[in-house]
């Protein structure tokens, strides 16, 4: 039986972190069930069900920016959305099962 692993990544284009996702992907793919976590639609989602990977966008991903903190009231926003991507990544996690979880960045605090 595959074991299963859920990707969290920070954005939805294809750069150098989203190439390098692609490429961990395409090795561990035919030995693991693969499920991607992102903020937003965009190419590398894209790319990524054309490829039949899993793709669950969670609008409201917290990422930890300068701009997230610059002012109160975002940083109250950034909360917000923080607590609320808990409930839905708790829910994916939930469903999927992972035996391990695997984020690129070190700014993506909901997969903590």
């Amino acid at each position: 039986m595959k074991r299963n692993i859920l990707f969290f990544h920070n954005g939805s284009e294809l750069y150098g972190g989203s190439k390098s996702l692609i490429s961990i992907i395409g090795v561990l793919r035919n030995d693991f069930n693969i499920r991607v976590v992102l903020p937003e639609k965009g190419p590398l989602e894209k790319e990524l069900t054309r490829d039949l990977i899993h793709v669950d966008i969670v609008n409201r991903y917290p990422i930890i920016s300068i701009q997230n903190i610059k002012s109160f009231n975002r940083f109250i926003k950034f909360i917000f959305d923080l607590i609320a991507s808990l409930f839905a990544v708790k829910n994916i996690i939930k469903e999927f099962q992972p035996s391990l979880i695997h984020t690129n960045t070190s700014t993506i605090i909901t997969s903590s």
